[in-house]
């Protein structure tokens, strides 16, 4: 996977209240269909992640994370 890989793949996704997450969507592609699809399932297999506390005042939160060799 990392010898095809040319960077790292960048992953984006919104985090519901409940911990939930939606709108998963590779932002960029690390080159190797093999570790942009790890990182999509990364992602998935870590859901639900912790609920957002309600004193923040925010009902989803957006992330962007890179995930790769690099």
């Amino acid at each position: 996977v990392q010898a095809k890989a040319r960077n790292n793949a960048r992953v984006v996704f919104v985090v519901a209240a409940d911990g939930s997450i939606s709108d998963l969507q590779l932002a960029e592609s690390s080159g190797s269909a093999e570790l942009d699809q790890f990182a999509l399932a990364l992602v998935r297999k870590q859901a639900p992640f912790p609920p957002i506390p309600p004193e923040t005042g925010r009902s989803s939160w957006v992330f962007k994370a890179r995930i790769g060799p690099f």
